[in-house]
This record gives structure tokens, sequence and C-alpha cells, in this order.
């Protein structure tokens, strides 16, 4: 491991501005802290040290905490600003969401941006893809050391469906653990997922040798949190109210949400003639006795009332999309697109209403939006908002059902192949329960079921069928053979070379189909490598793109290129499975005239013979291949 001290530099730039400022809050609700609040950030200054000590040794580190512990501030607003002040490159901060390796791609890929560098970028995927960061690591420009943080990792377990996508990840991570190098991440995970690390071996050791627990806010350092904030703005708590504070946080634990959604409601009340945060202000957050849950909960309360009774059940719906029901009352917040959202609406009548109610959530805090992303404000609000935890108790087992198949549908959509649609015993649960499951399912999860069900249907028809049919010729052909023994009638024996011929047919028939479907999975298996080497193939012959492309970059067109060469692979795909070729798929804008595409699947058709097919499956791919390329060279752009 790379060694050698971090200086430590605990200052804060104030800029008069600043100090004045009262449009910003300085509690943050809901929201975690990051770079842009740093400056109200108090209280763990004993975390940032260790996370800082730890990685003058390390070069990967995992911030352990419980839900509401602050775990997301910590590195955003405390860590992150400090290891800038001393140099280093800091991203962006990524979550693993639905699809992992494409965000730590995306994270890296910004790295190649200012210098026509297509070569190193691609070979960037292609090791990502296989496991390789070594190579990766050792093409980052520059020299400074370069901080990558990852927050929230238990989403590799909640929203990441893909086993495989999963491994390949936690092997990406155990790599960059064993790198003594200047690319370094830190990762943030809920304490309540270690069990699931244990399925990981190599990545738990890790585990219990780099993390560091995040303990609870207490004593100073929670007193700091509380008045540290206001008082950067020029306020002062009045007697007795940081005493109350901590009274009724003492009742919960790991209420930093909480905690701080109270702080802000307050501040909210505050008295900017005196410029005091009051004790009169305080009870009025709740009638009870603990005003640090019931703010949270009074709130909520007050954005659902406000609603008319059909948006209070679209509320509904839409809060419990949000949440990933777990085993027993293990539940996690799950983001989904927002587009996702608004597909549960099967009319425009509907659309309206779900953008409504969503621009009401919204604005009351309780969810937030983020480039097209939709998610609950926090998870404390799961159990803070006593109807949200009441919500969760109903229905969970139909809800486990739903994320079975969102699931489902997110890797069929990631994998663009049919071999990946729902399984028979999965598509036998939903359809007993389809009604009671259809308020929870967008319409693009319930043609995916309908497409699902109709390929179950589909296939085992054929199989049934072809089965069937040979079975009759066997029967057929044996009772031809029985009559002839007895007879020499010429008729009997030219009925029975047409039966033989027949059944030959069906036979040859059957190998064509298991054929196709060998490269379909080849296909499909090397689709990333025949992308890149028929890109690049296009490239080399057309180094200019026509006049409206100019503009771009070299990476930029070998994108554009790479979509195209990927649709045309799935119709390969498509086209086989189905057993012809699927005209109407084919009538598509590319980037480039056909004929250029053509000419790359002729080298394609002409170059490739790949060993690992039969001889068979071979003649089937050129079969297709011819088709593609007489369709692609011969249309007129």
């Amino acid at each position: 491991m790379w060694g050698g001290a971090i200086s430590i530099v605990d200052y804060r730039v104030v800029r008069a501005s600043e100090a004045t400022d009262e449009s910003i809050s300085p509690y943050q609700g809901l929201r975690a802290f990051d770079q842009s609040t740093a400056r109200f950030f108090f209280g763990r200054d004993e975390v940032v040290k260790a996370l800082i000590e730890k990685l003058g040794s390390s070069s990967f580190v995992i911030l352990v905490g419980a839900s509401g512990s602050g775990k997301s501030s910590v590195v955003r607003a405390g860590l992150m600003p400090k290891l800038e002040q001393n140099g280093w490159k800091v991203l962006e901060p990524i979550q693993p969401g639905v699809d992992a390796i494409a965000n730590i791609k995306s994270s890296l890929e910004k790295f190649f941006r200012h210098k026509d560098q297509l070569s190193t970028y691609s070979r960037i995927h292609q090791q990502i893809d296989v496991g390789n960061l070594r190579l990766v690591l050792e093409a980052l420009p520059g020299s400074e050391k370069v901080l990558l943080v990852i927050d929230q990792f238990e989403e590799l377990f909640t929203l990441c469906s893909n086993e495989e996508e999963r491994q390949k990840f936690i092997d990406l991570l155990t790599d960059v653990a064993r790198l003594a190098g200047r690319f370094v991440i830190v990762l943030t995970m809920r304490v309540d997922f270690e069990a699931d690390c244990l399925n990981y071996p190599t990545f738990a050791k890790f585990l219990d040798a780099q993390r560091i627990s995040i303990p609870a806010l207490l004593g100073q350092e929670l007193e700091r949190a509380i008045t540290e904030p206001a008082r950067f703005l020029g306020y002062q708590l009045e007697e007795g109210l940081l005493e109350a504070i901590l009274r009724d946080v003492a009742q919960e634990r790991n209420c930093l949400p909480l905690l701080q959604f109270a702080l802000s409601k307050l501040w909210e009340l505050r008295n900017q003639e005196t410029k005091k945060l009051q004790v009169s202000q305080y009870k009025q957050l709740g009638q009870g006795e603990n005003k640090i849950i019931e703010a949270l909960n009074d709130h909520a309360d007050v954005i659902y009332k406000s609603m008319t009774p059909v948006e209070q059940e679209w509320g509904k719906r839409i809060c419990l999309l949000l949440i990933r029901t777990g085993s027993e009352s293990r539940d996690t917040r799950q983001r989904q697109l927002k587009t996702r959202v608004l597909e549960v609406a099967i009319n425009e009548t509907e659309r309206e209403i779900v953008e409504s109610v969503l621009e009401k959530l919204v604005h009351g805090r309780l969810l937030v939006t983020d480039e097209g992303w939709v998610d609950l404000g926090h998870e404390a609000l799961m159990s803070g908002w006593e109807k949200l935890a009441t919500w969760r108790e109903g229905d969970r087992e139909l809800r486990r059902l739903r994320d079975r198949l969102a699931d489902t549908r997110q890797e069929w959509v990631e994998r663009d192949d049919d071999d990946f649609l729902m399984s028979k015993g999965l598509l036998s649960q939903i359809s007993k329960r389809l009604e009671e499951l259809k308020p929870y399912l967008s319409q693009a999860e319930q043609e995916f079921y309908q497409r699902s069900l109709a390929q179950e249907q589909e296939n085992t028809s054929y199989e049934t069928e072809i089965s069937q049919l040979k079975q009759q010729f066997q029967n057929v052909q044996a009772r031809l053979l029985e009559r002839m023994e007895d007879s020499e009638n010429t008729q009997l024996s030219a009925t029975r070379d047409e039966v033989s011929n027949a059944l030959t047919s069906l036979e040859t028939f059957e190998q064509r189909m298991h054929s196709a479907r060998l490269v379909s999975v080849w296909l499909n298996n090397l689709h990333s490598t025949l992308v890149e080497s028929l890109a690049r193939q296009i490239l080399d012959r057309n180094p200019e793109f026509p006049n409206n492309h100019n503009s771009l970059s070299l990476v930029e067109k070998f994108l554009l290129l790479s979509q195209d060469i990927s649709y045309y692979i799935n119709w390969l795909k498509d086209s086989l499975t189905r057993g012809e070729p699927v005209d109407n798929r084919l009538n598509v804008d590319m980037t480039l005239p056909k004929k250029f595409y053509g000419e790359a699947f002729k080298f394609f058709r002409q170059e490739l013979h790949p060993v690992e097919l039969t001889e068979e499956a071979n003649t089937e791919l050129k079969l297709y291949l011819d088709y593609l390329v007489r369709y692609l060279s011969y249309e007129n752009d």
C-alpha cells in the first residue's frame, strides 16, 4: 500500500456574504450535507480524521454505520472538501444503482474527455468489463491522488438484480483494495448489510480490515452539530433550548435526519430581530413530548392532508414504489427514474395527477429529485412518518413480487435478449395475483409480463408441436414397416419414403433451431467485443463523418457508431431466435448511411470464423449476415 501522512486542514473559509446570508438554511432537513453546505457541517471531526488517517495507508476504506448516522454527510461534507484542500482530485460521488459497472465507467471516463483518446477510452471499458482495473488506473492522466466515493453501497444488494454484474463490481473494488496506487475508493454502507457481504469472502476480508464504524453523535460533538450552524449565521440558541433538544434526541437512536429536520423547521420560525432560536418556537413543532420525532410526522401529515382523496392514494403508491420491501422489516429506499414513476399512470388524466402529487411531495421535502431520479428524502421517513410506516406493513409479499418483476425486467432491458424474459415459475406467481399487482405496475412492466407470457406459450408450443410431429411420423413409419413385411405393395413403399423424408426435414428444422440458439448465445456473450471491433472497422475505413457530425470528438463518434452497431447485433439475435429476418426492425435512422454498416458486416461475414460454433451454427449465422449485408449495401439512403 502507498503510505505517508496526509495533513489535516482544520479550518473553514468564510466569506462575509456567507456569514450574513440567511436565504440558505444552515440545517439540511432530510438531505445530506455536501460540499456546497460543508460550512454548516459540525460535530464529526473525529470520524473525518480517522478516515484521512486510514487513507494514509490504504487505497480502500469502508465507512459503516446505521441508517440515520450521517455517513453520507461525513464523506461529502467532511472528507471530500478536506482532501480537495490537500490537492486531491475528488470525483463526483456515485451510487451503485441498478448498473454499478456503468456508473464507475462513467466516473472514470471523465479523465479522457479533453483529448482524442479513443484507444485508451475503449481499453478502459474493455478492461473494466473483464475485471482488470490495473491497466485502467495506470492509464489515468495527471499525478495527483484521486478519490472516488461510492455512497449507499447497499444499493448493490437492493437495486442491482444481476448477480453476475454484482460479483463483477465487487471484484473491481477488491482489485482497487489490492493495488498500491493513487486511486482510492471510500464506500459508505448501512451496518445491517454486512451480512450480505459475507457471501463474497474476499470482499468480506477487506471489510473486516478496512472498515471504520461511525459512532453515535454524542456529547460536545452533538452540541456543536446543533449550535454551530446557527452561530455561523450569527444566531444563538435561547437558554434552555439546547437542553430541551438534547433530552428529545436521547430518546431516539440514530435520529440525525430527524434532528436536522426539526432544526430546519425551527430555523423557519427563528426571530430575525433578536437573532435567536427560542424555546417557545421549538414547542410549536409538535403537540407531544418529543419534538424531534413529531416534527417530521406532523409535517408529512400536513402535506398528505392537503391532497384530495385521489391524490392521497397516488401519494401512497408513489411512496411505496420508492421502498424496497425486504425480508421481515428490513426495508430500504430504492430510487426510481421519474419516467418509471410516471409510467404507473395508465392515461393522461392519471399522469397529470401523478405529476401534481410528485410536485407536492418534492416541494414538501418528503421526496427529492436529481437528474431524472426520484427518491425518498431519507430512509428516516420510512419510520419517522407513522402513516408510511403503516403502509409498509401491508401487502409485503405482493410488493416483494413486484420488486422481483421489476428486477427481471431491468435485466432484460440491459441484456436486450428475450432469453432473459420471466421464468415459468415467476410467471405463474404473477399470473395468480395479477389483478392485485396491477396498481403497482407501470405500463411497461405490464407489457413485459405479457411478452414473457407469450414467449413461454410460444416456446412451449414449438417444442410440443415438434415433439408431437416427430412422434406421429415415427408411429406412421412403424405401422408402414409392419404392413410392408406382409406385402410387396409398391405404393406402401413410396409412402414409407415420403414419411422418412418428412421426418428427416423435421429433424433438420430442429437442428437449425438449435444452431440458431447457439449463435444467439454466442452473439450475446461477445456483444461488447463485436460492437467495438465493428465500430473501429467503420472508423478506419471512414475517418470523416458526414458534415453534421464533424463537430463531434472521436470518442463521441465512436459511441454513436457503437449504439448503431449494437442495434444491428440485437437484430441478428432476434432474427435468429424467431427463425426469420425481422424486416420492420431494420427501417431506422442511423448515424451513417447504411452502406457503411453493410461494409462492416461484409467484413464480419468474410473474416470471422468463430471456432466455438458448430459448422451448422456458422452456416446459420452466415445466412442472416447475407440478408443483413444485402439490405444495408443496396438500401438507398
